[in-house]
């Protein structure tokens, strides 16, 4: 605490002393959190990065968040995270809403580093499925008896 602070709240008990500095920097931290809400709310992964330091940057956001005493919940931190999520994961957003987990963020993001590492394999194996289509000649097949 700087000198002219503690000039300002020597004669203070504790409990004004923290009313009063709320009070000073309340609107700083209220900022702060319109700042890291609209950062969280707006995230979007593009289809070219990785999926493992996307999500930290959101878990991060959240906890800023939550220190702030702004709760986002364990929900909502799932959904925000699945959201920004570019197509390329829309089957393991099928598959994470089907099977109704609850875990804890971090979970989530191996989760989400395994299916990414997984869908990339695939990616550079080049599995390609051929459908072979079968024609039918229109008319009578004539055949020639020998």
């Amino acid at each position: 605490m700087s000198p002219n602070l503690q000039r300002q709240h020597e004669h203070m008990d504790p409990l004004e002393i923290i009313e009063h500095l709320k009070k000073m920097y309340g609107g700083q931290s209220r900022k702060t959190r319109l700042q890291l809400s609209k950062t969280l709310f707006r995230s979007s992964m593009s289809a070219n990065d990785q999926v493992g330091p996307h999500v930290l940057k959101m878990i991060d956001l959240i906890e800023q968040l939550e220190k702030l005493g702004c709760t986002v919940g364990k929900e909502l931190s799932q959904d925000l995270i699945l959201q920004s999520l570019p197509d390329s994961f829309s089957q393991f957003v099928v598959n994470f809403n089907m099977n109704k987990m609850y875990i804890y963020l971090h979970e989530m993001l191996n989760l989400l580093i395994d299916y990414e590492n997984q869908f990339s394999y695939e990616k550079k194996k080049g599995t390609v499925m051929v459908v072979k289509k079968a024609f039918k000649k229109k008319g009578k097949e004539k055949f020639n008896a020998k």
